[in-house]
């Protein structure tokens, strides 16, 4: 009978650290600190924050031309690493990067698995979507965010 009881408290204090481990490394995908980037009179903007470093493939990043032709109710921020921000001009001559480069290191939870990764982000630091990079990616994003921001962001400056 005590082998049964141990082995019941072996398997709840498993299943507990097991919670605990989860719920201390587990990402938040319900919101994205963008506090920083948000102005308070700016009008209905779309934030789009590019997670990529120097080693992601380079047909990957093929949508960032797409990406630095966006009109202004678009605001892009590439987010990598602090050490290959180190050599942000290389990193830019050898992505074509035209917007913002900053450190990911204060969005080490956001950070996702796949890299190149596109996460969409409206005014009030809800995540609206999660887009991972992969080739020949630059017509279905061009329409997916267009679609994107008269569906879901402009509506929600008309409901003021």
């Amino acid at each position: 009978m005590n082998k049964y009881v141990i082995a019941l408290l072996l398997a709840i204090v498993l299943a507990l650290g097991s919670y605990a481990y989860k719920a201390s490394h587990s990402k938040s995908l319900a919101s994205f600190p963008i506090k920083e980037f948000a102005k308070e009179n700016e009008g209905p903007t779309l934030f789009l924050f590019l997670f990529f470093s120097r080693r992601t493939c380079a047909p990957c990043l093929g949508f960032i031309e797409l990406l630095n032709a966006l009109p202004a109710r678009y605001k892009v921020v590439g987010l990598v690493p602090k050490d290959d921000l180190s050599d942000e001009d290389w990193l830019r001559k050898m992505t074509g990067a035209r917007f913002e480069l900053r450190s990911s290191e204060p969005y080490k939870k956001h950070v996702p698995n796949c890299n190149p990764t596109l996460v969409g982000v409206n005014n009030k630091g809800q995540v609206l979507f999660v887009m991972p990079g992969f080739p020949n990616t630059q017509s279905y994003l061009a329409d997916f965010l267009e679609t994107l921001y008269n569906r879901t962001i402009s509506h929600m400056f008309e409901q003021r």
